[in-house]
């Protein structure tokens, strides 16, 4: 079972993510997986290129690590709560999966964003 001190901690993950998604992910769901595709972007505003030199400027690289980092703990903490509202021991390993797999792939997100 998590310790009665570190749930404050992950309810705040929990909002923070919750707040950033419903901000910022649908503004680039429209933009990258519509207005880009559908060309209503001119070609030279979304290529390649541009989108290297945008999401290569330091700022943006920590944009998108928050944003990703934090969607990630909102989906295991409420993954982790519905486990438990199904009547499974959510606390113990499947906290430890929930939690370890949000950790894990905001390294994975943070080691490609350095990368770049």
């Amino acid at each position: 079972m998590t310790a009665p001190r570190s749930e404050p901690f992950w309810w705040l993950l929990f909002s923070a993510g919750g707040m950033m998604s419903a901000i910022f992910l649908p503004g680039h769901v429209i933009f990258q997986g519509i207005a880009m595709p559908l060309g209503w972007i001119p070609a030279d505003q979304s290529g390649y290129a541009r989108m290297h030199a945008l999401v290569s400027h330091p700022i943006a690289k920590l944009y998108l690590l928050v944003l990703i980092s934090l969607s990630l703990f909102h989906a295991a903490h409420r993954l982790k709560h519905a486990a438990a509202d199904l009547g499974l021991h959510a606390s113990g390993f499947l906290a430890f999966v929930f939690y370890g797999f949000a950790i894990l792939c905001t390294a994975v997100a943070g080691y490609a964003l350095v990368s770049i």
